[in-house]
């Protein structure tokens, strides 16, 4: 679909809320629905692919009001959705968890069904606390399960990336760098184990406010080296310049009133990259931020969400742990208000061991990356806050 066409969808995917989501609820694509009250909720945007926008749908009167979560989206999908066509736009709505491609997404949203899984699996007989901790319409979902006082994680993905992921926890196993899968008991669905210890933002969050123990940038680095060479031998992902070239148009589809702001920058940093100094090719996480990373004590020990583990270089990983960082304390002051003293410091100890023009190059592109979906007063900071890593001069 051409750009300017995906475009006038996602306008009208926002503008036109109500129609799509009475859709989908009755499966008549003119219905209306008296009462019926819809806010969006996410905008999914996948440039030059397809937009998708889940909406949080309100209907009934009184005590009986009820909610609902509908999505909607460009993508060409079939099964459980009603399709919406017209001239000039068309669209596939479903009601959640019925999601078109995530085919055992409603068994694995189902708390009783998940106990089943985990009484069979020997892991857990009673019943289960069920929990949405992730979900990309159409790619994955992630739960969180509770039960006799164990944790595990409930993960649903398409079929090829199923058993793409599990080639590469085949591959980290040894190492230890990631909690185990302990059941697969649908297509598309495994079953982890819990991380040890907090997640880094968490941990981040309780030095920032209560001076908990400084977590150790030296530790992260230790971690990234525990990955296995075997890393080195999947296929690549898309390279840097090509991620760059997808997040300027997606940050001028968020921010169409800075469109020049972001094309300027971006061949900053197009010709940044010309000049950049990767170093080898080494085993790289892929997805290497605080959310996905786990720490006791301060120092890190295992990750999370490895799908994206292949080959690639050191000053990536670094960097996309850096530009999540750069955009926390805009998120919630109150839990990173010492956050950027703390990036230097990061980033120095970083610089120590990558290409330093480099690491602020690609720091700046991924928070380029991180604009689509923010919604425009966080977009626009996180434009600013690209600007200033843009800078080689700090």
């Amino acid at each position: 679909m051409p750009r300017l066409d995906l475009e006038a969808h996602r306008r009208h995917l926002l503008e036109h809320g109500a129609e799509l989501v009475g859709a989908a609820l009755t499966g008549a694509p003119d219905a209306a629905i008296p009462g019926l009250a819809v806010r969006v909720d996410a905008v999914h945007y996948r440039p030059g692919r397809d937009v998708t926008v889940g909406y949080v749908a309100e209907l009934g009167d009184g005590d009986t009001r009820q909610e609902e979560y509908v999505l909607a989206t460009t993508a060409d999908v079939s099964g459980g959705v009603v399709t919406l066509d017209s001239e000039e736009f068309s669209f596939r709505v479903w009601q959640h968890p019925h999601d078109p491609v995530l085919r055992s997404a409603p068994v694995a949203f189902d708390p009783g069904a998940v106990a089943g899984w985990l009484g069979t699996a020997g892991l857990a007989s009673g019943e289960v606390a069920l929990t949405a901790v992730a979900y990309r319409p159409m790619r994955r979902a992630v739960l969180r399960a509770e039960a006799d006082g164990g944790r595990w994680f409930v993960k649903v993905q398409r079929p090829k990336r199923h058993l793409e992921y599990l080639e590469r926890m085949a591959l980290l196993a040894p190492a230890g760098i990631t909690p185990p899968v302990v059941a697969m008991p649908a297509d598309g669905v495994s079953i982890t184990a819990a991380a040890p210890g907090v997640s880094l933002a968490v941990a981040l969050a309780g030095w920032s406010m209560r001076g908990d123990v400084e977590p150790d940038a030296r530790s992260l680095l230790g971690l990234l080296r525990r990955l296995p060479g075997g890393v080195r031998g999947l296929p690549p992902r898309r390279d840097h310049r090509a991620r760059l070239r997808l997040a300027v148009e997606a940050a001028s589809v968020e921010l169409p009133g800075r469109a020049d702001d972001i094309a300027a920058l971006g061949e900053r940093l197009v010709e940044a990259d010309a000049h950049a100094v990767t170093g080898e090719v080494g085993a790289t996480h892929g997805d290497f931020y605080e959310a996905n990373i786990f720490t006791v004590d301060g120092r890190a020990v295992q990750v999370i969400d490895i799908e994206s583990v292949g080959p690639g270089y050191l000053v990536d990983d670094l960097a996309t742990l850096l530009a999540h960082l750069v955009v926390l304390p805009d998120l919630s002051r109150a839990h990173y208000a010492q956050l950027p003293g703390l990036i230097d410091r990061w980033h120095d100890v970083f610089a120590g061991v990558v290409d330093g023009p480099t690491l602020r190059a690609r720091t700046a592109g991924l928070i380029l990356g991180l604009l689509s979906g923010a919604g425009e007063e966080q977009a626009s900071l996180r434009l600013d806050r690209a600007l200033e890593w843009a800078d080689p001069r700090g």
